[in-house]
């Protein structure tokens, strides 16, 4: 009895640990079967990856210019720049100042000198005005120079481009002006203000005449009859300067001339015979009228001849005025029909 007791006491065991073993059978059979999710922290797309590093910005030094734009009170007090500032009033442009102080590098002068002469800095209405002190060197050197050997106390595009050696893409509206000069010298003769305005207006004149003829400069430096006609031009009416005195003298003949053959009767057939040579009409020669400036031409026959002259000048379908005054605007087609008629 004992016996059956103990063998029937360790199947029972048996049969518990039989159960047991088949329910983890179970359960790992269950844990092996399910699908394994990732860890959300593992997934490929909440992974930090690293991106290609940039590259470093490599921020340019920027060194000042070494002009002065608003420069002391005796250089904006001046009479040149006085005259300026009035005369730019009047005929409806700005002007900007460039004043090199004496202590620039050579360096910076020929870096700034360059920008200003070949740069965007200025618009086509603007005019820039670069005051300098002397320099013997570079590009503003020969400017400089250029204006003590001729004695000039301002110089504008009918001058400059021709003295230095690359012009293309040059700015052609700029006027250089001596320090030294800038209130004249004892050689004004009248009000020193009203001499310096005059001035302003010629050398504005020759910044026009750039505009329609690019090759100025090298036409007035090698064509004494065109550097004649231009510079007369420019000087009609103003006290600027006795040095053009005869060229100013023959340039109001030339209008006087023109009006004498329009008044005869012969102006305008000589004009349309010029005009046919070229396949041109006189309508057509009209219609590609370019900038003009003719405001001191106009003053000075208003204040000679009065308004009865003035009307007489813009008579016909070429009028004398209007083709005088085109051609000392620097429009070649006007001038070369001029010498034509008057050959």
């Amino acid at each position: 009895m004992l016996h059956n007791r103990r063998s029937s006491s360790l199947s029972w065991w048996l049969a518990i640990v039989m159960m047991v073993l088949v329910a983890c059978q179970k359960q790992n059979n269950v844990t092996l079967n399910q699908t394994i999710e990732p860890t959300p922290s593992l997934t490929m797309t909440s992974m930090a990856i690293p991106s290609e590093m940039p590259s470093p910005t490599i921020t340019p030094t920027v060194i000042p210019p070494c002009y002065q734009t608003s420069p002391s009170e005796s250089i904006m007090g001046s009479y040149a720049i006085q005259g300026w500032q009035a005369f730019a009033q009047s005929a409806g442009f700005s002007i900007i100042l460039y004043y090199f102080p004496a202590d620039c590098s050579t360096d910076s002068l020929e870096r700034d000198g360059q920008a200003i002469l070949f740069g965007d800095q200025l618009h086509q209405d603007q005019v820039g005005l670069v005051v300098l002190n002397p320099i013997e060197s570079g590009s503003l050197g020969k400017l400089y120079q250029h204006l003590i050997q001729h004695e000039y106390w301002q110089m504008g595009p009918e001058d400059y481009p021709a003295i230095l050696d690359d012009t293309e893409g040059m700015n052609k509206n700029l006027v250089f002006l001596r320090l030294d000069e800038l209130n004249g010298d004892n050689t004004i003769i009248g009000n020193p203000l009203v001499v310096m305005a005059s001035l302003a207006e010629h050398e504005y004149i020759h910044i026009v005449q750039s505009r329609n003829n690019p090759n100025l400069a090298s036409m007035v430096w090698n064509d004494k009859d065109y550097q004649a006609f231009i510079e007369g031009y420019a000087n009609i009416g103003n006290a600027s300067s006795q040095r053009y005195y005869f060229e100013t003298k023959a340039a109001i003949e030339i209008l006087q001339s023109l009006d004498l053959m329009n008044r005869s009767g012969s102006l305008q057939p000589k004009l349309e015979a010029e005009l046919e040579k070229q396949d041109l009409t006189a309508g057509i020669f009209n219609e590609s009228m370019p900038f003009v400036y003719d405001r001191h031409v106009r003053a000075f026959f208003l204040r000679v001849g009065g308004q009865a002259y003035i009307d007489s000048l813009e008579e016909g379908e070429i009028s004398p005025m209007a083709l005088f005054c085109r051609a000392g605007s620097g429009d070649l087609a006007a001038y070369g029909l001029i010498r034509e008629i008057l050959r």
